[in-house]
């Protein structure tokens, strides 16, 4: 089973609930529907805003809204845009494993590591988020 971090897990939360609202949507409302803190919140939002995956207007009407359709955004570019890594290549460098100079398993895990990337880019967080009976149809741009 895959790991997905809470950063992660807040996103995806965030960009659904975005995603349903007619209008820009407060850190704090998230925050209060979902019983999520506050500070988390504020630190997700503020790396999809960095990424281009959502926008924010200043004010007392302002909030979040999104900027980029969901699906044409892969969860590996929502992984990587949260965490600012993809996370699966920890043991090729040596100094974030104990084992390195030995590991006769680097090259398989490697290539394991490869194809979960590949996979992962291919799922749109559309498709994560949308209901089990829904189809989307959207055509992305390259």
């Amino acid at each position: 089973m895959l790991k997905i971090h809470k950063r992660i897990s807040y996103a995806l939360i965030t960009l659904n609930y975005i995603k349903e609202q007619e209008g820009p949507t407060s850190s704090r409302e998230i925050a209060e529907k979902f019983n999520l803190p506050l500070e988390h919140i504020a630190k997700v939002l503020q790396s999809l805003v960095r990424a281009g995956i959502i926008s924010s207007i200043q004010g007392p009407k302002g909030g979040y809204y999104l900027e980029q359709d969901l699906n044409c955004l892969s969860y590996l570019d929502l992984n990587s845009a949260v965490l600012g890594e993809n996370g699966f290549h920890n043991c090729i460098h040596s100094d974030s494993c104990l084992l390195y100079e030995n590991c006769d398993v680097m090259l398989p895990i490697q290539r394991l590591g490869n194809r979960i990337e590949q996979l992962l880019g291919q799922i749109p967080v559309a498709e994560l988020l949308a209901e089990a009976n829904t189809s989307t149809n959207a055509i992305c741009k390259e």
